[in-house]
């Protein structure tokens, strides 16, 4: 995974396992993992 700019390790962490896993990661704060490569979503905005 390679990202254009630095994450913090908690949301580079739960990026990469959702990446590994085939997975969607919920999250309020999408603009925080836009850019590592994984599908993200807002639960409370779907």
């Amino acid at each position: 995974m390679s990202a254009i700019r630095s994450a913090p390790v908690n949301d580079a962490l739960l990026s990469a396992t959702a990446k590994v896993y085939d997975m969607t990661l919920a999250t309020r704060k999408v603009a925080d993992v836009a850019g590592l490569d994984v599908d993200a979503l807002n639960p409370f905005e779907a």
